[in-house]
């Protein structure tokens, strides 16, 4: 039979909306992640080196490049420099991706021009957050620009207040929370929901800072309560360092930041009004710096017998004039209106990182210098914590309700309706809605529910006065059920007093809008009748067969035979995918079918004693057995590249043996598991050599724009055809050089296969 023939576009269409990324490693498992991960949602190019790259950008521009650093030949640090050397390349924003972790490493990356530096292992989701902000700030400069020259032409201090809430807060708040709205839509899956966690982490936060900003009466009338938590200080520190740090970069300032070791990774108070006093004071010096630096930094002190956080936030901005000390921390207020102008703010920020300070026992100082910078020293009383008891906003398990459950969601907005059906279709419950107050008490008479969610703010009766009717309802004998029924509040009302007025009403509990994942997952667990839950749907797939008696997919049993394998930790090596299974195996088997060459090629290069490639070699496997999971092999690897990169030659001649034979164990334990079967070849369709030549044609395009999606269709096309013992071989041969991103290879194959046939 003849194999028909596919519709293949030769080349990628530069004119969609998709915009394009190239990620750029000469890791065949890095590249493969990158692309995974990416994939859904831009245009993705995977290029194996540094040259390839500038081949390729001659007809392709990306709108953005995702750079390793150690690679064989043009490494990323020429690499970035050969770019912003060239007129026509210099503007495209470049992130480095590796597994360099140290300080020096970073700055030389940024003060070479990289917009970002992240780590190797890397969260997915944390990824795919920082590429969205930073393309959208990209195309949102003009906008910025406007709503500063807005800014400029207010003339009082209420009218800065209301602009910069609505330009400087909601505006980047709506565009965050609109585009996770448009997740719920799809009916978020386990996988989405990992996406999604670092979108509402800034999410979160902004809605958090207008709440503070509307809480500032509450201060002032001394009725704001302090709500204190064990936190991840450290955690903490590193989210306002990346929430700012683009934020600098963007201005061409040199961000810096410093938290010494002393510090207790866990602490005790309350981590909003940390985030904020800190977040303030950050904002304010990245706001009124033009060029130079901003520094953040944490250490330890004692004074007057007390143990004191110190956090630091120093700046080479416009500084403070000493007329205007006595001002700093007044309301609404702001200086130097000639300096300033353009520079949006409330004039609010100070006065209540101020008052939080006092409330927390500590204080807010500050130096400045008029025209060089000012440095602002914040002291809170510290509290060690407890790690344990840290909360960890993961989901390992989502709550699946079962078939026969009844939920109600009272909200007068259509979208809110549609987005919250949305989340609780991910939880196995078709909801009813009702758009009034009115409309769910009619719903509630004709039908009994498990559990209702009710908004707040609806025209003619809110929640709380239809929540009230509900409760009089319940002392009927007919509607006696409605009692044990839990109501939710549904509001985007998170303003201190909220949750206490809702509970006041009899509600059962609250849930702020925007709706967060992990929130809905902790409210059906705690509220849903026990006999109304089905399920929980597990990240790895448990040992027993299904409720319904269905077999596990070869995907789901090679996952258990994995998870027995001693030092591979299956959850952290999924989260660096965001529990893609399918690209996390692919990573994990071409690791498998490399490792020996990974091997060999440290143990010829410490015969050698060429510590330059042995580093590189052995930091590429640090990355590796990172990203997969095998903790204890990448700290080994780690401590190797240490050792090479300092000509610790002791110390490799030592371990490097013992390494290898860790090595060798674990991939015999891999050996062990279905990863190292062969898979069954299906029946081959025939096919003519005139039809075998068409497709290496397009397979020829995909290779020279590096565009993987096409490549790998056609190569599995091409995998399934058979046209003589000979062109298959050549095939079979093509497809795994297509695997392993070896474009080049495959070129040269197509090419003789091509001639050939």
């Amino acid at each position: 039979m003849i194999f028909q023939k596919m519709k293949i576009p030769e080349a990628p269409d530069m004119d969609t909306e998709q915009q394009i990324i190239m990620i750029v490693d000469d890791n065949i498992a890095n590249l493969t992640m990158g692309k995974n991960i990416l994939k859904d949602l831009y245009q993705v190019f995977t290029i194996p080196s540094a040259e390839r790259l500038f081949a390729m950008m001659e007809r392709v521009t990306p709108d953005l490049i995702l750079l390793d650093i150690e690679m064989p030949g043009m490494d990323g640090y020429q690499t970035i420099k050969k770019l912003k050397a060239d007129e026509k390349l210099r503007e495209i924003p470049v992130i480095f991706i590796t597994a360099r972790s140290d300080m020096d490493s970073e700055l030389e990356g940024l003060n070479l021009g990289a917009i970002d530096y992240i780590f190797k292992p890397f969260s997915a989701s944390l990824l795919l957050k920082r590429l969205e902000t930073h393309l959208t700030m990209i195309s949102q400069r003009k906008q910025v620009i406007r709503a500063k020259e807005a800014a400029e032409q207010a003339n009082r201090a209420k009218s800065n207040f209301l602009a910069s809430i609505s330009h400087e807060i909601r505006t980047p708040m709506n565009a965050i929370i609109g585009m996770s709205d448009l997740m719920r839509t799809d009916n978020l899956d386990l996988v989405q929901q990992g996406y999604f966690q670092d979108i509402k982490k800034t999410s979160k936060a902004l809605l958090q800072l207008i709440n503070d900003i509307l809480d500032f009466s509450k201060i002032e009338a001394g009725k704001m309560d302090l709500v204190p938590v064990h936190f991840d200080f450290h955690e903490l520190f590193d989210h306002i360092c990346s929430m700012n740090r683009f934020l600098a970069e963007s201005k061409d300032l040199e961000f810096r930041s410093l938290i010494e070791n002393t510090i207790p990774q866990a602490l005790y108070g309350d981590e909003m009004r940390f985030r904020q006093v800190i977040g303030n004071l950050v904002s304010n010096a990245v706001k009124y710096t033009r060029e130079g630096y901003v520094s953040l930094s944490a250490s330890r002190t004692v004074k007057d017998g007390n143990d004191y956080l110190v956090v630091t936030v120093e700046d080479s901005g416009i500084g403070i004039k000493s007329e205007d000390y006595g001002k700093v921390f007044n309301s609404f207020q702001q200086f130097d209106a000639v300096k300033n102008r353009g520079i949006q703010g409330t004039g609010l920020g100070l006065s209540i990182t101020k008052a939080l300070m006092e409330m927390m026992g500590g204080f807010l100082e500050f130096t400045s210098e008029y025209g060089k910078g000012s440095l602002f020293t914040a002291a809170f009383p510290l509290v060690p914590g407890d790690l344990a008891r840290v909360e960890h906003r993961v989901i390992t398990q989502r709550v699946l309700a079962a078939d026969d459950v009844s939920i109600l969601v009272v909200d007068d907005n259509s979208v809110n309706l549609t987005v919250a059906q949305g989340f609780l279709a991910t939880h196995n419950i078709k909801a009813d809605v009702a758009e009034s107050g009115f409309l769910a008490i009619e719903k509630i008479r004709a039908k009994c529910y498990d559990l209702i969610f009710m908004d707040h703010m609806m025209p003619e009766m809110d929640g709380i006065e239809t929540t009230r009717r509900l409760k009089a309802m319940a002392k009927e004998e007919e509607f006696a059920w409605l009692a044990k029924v839990p109501i939710i509040a549904l509001s985007a009302n998170a303003v201190t007093g909220a949750r206490e007025s809702f509970l006041e009403a009899g509600m059962a509990d609250f849930l702020s809008k925007p709706i967060d994942g992990y929130e809905m997952n902790r409210i059906l667990d705690r509220w849903l009748p026990p006999d109304k839950l089905k399920a929980t749907h597990p990240l790895i797939p448990a040992d027993e067969p299904s409720a319904s008696g269905t077999s596990a997919t070869p995907e789901d049993s090679l996952m258990k035979e994995l998870s027995r394998i001693e030092g591979l930790d299956l959850v952290e090596g999924l989260s660096h995918l965001g529990n893609n299974r399918e690209g996390y195996l692919k990573a994990l088997r071409q690791f498998y079918d490399g490792y020996e060459e990974y091997k060999d090629a440290i143990l010829k290069d410490l015969e050698q004693e060429d510590w330059k490639d042995y580093a590189i070699r052995v930091h590429a496997v640090k990355g590796v057995f990172a990203a997969l999971g095998v903790q204890k092999l990448a700290n080994w690897a780690y401590t190797l590249e240490l050792a090479s990169k300092s000509e610790a030659a002791g110390t490799c001649l030592a371990e490097t043996d013992a390494f290898c034979a860790a090595m060798d164990s674990f991939c015999a334990a891999l050996s062990e598991t279905s990863l190292a079967g062969k898979e069954e070849e299906g029946e081959k369709t025939a096919t003519t050599p005139e039809f075998v030549r068409e497709q290496l044609e397009l397979l020829r395009t995909a290779c020279i724009n590096c565009s993987s999606d096409d490549a790998d269709a056609i190569a599995k096309a091409l995998d399934k055809l058979s046209c003589g013992e000979g062109t298959d071989m050549a095939l079979k041969k093509i497809c795994q050089l297509i695997e392993s991103y070896d474009y080049d290879g495959a070129l040269e194959k197509i090419s003789a296969l091509t001639d050939s046939l």
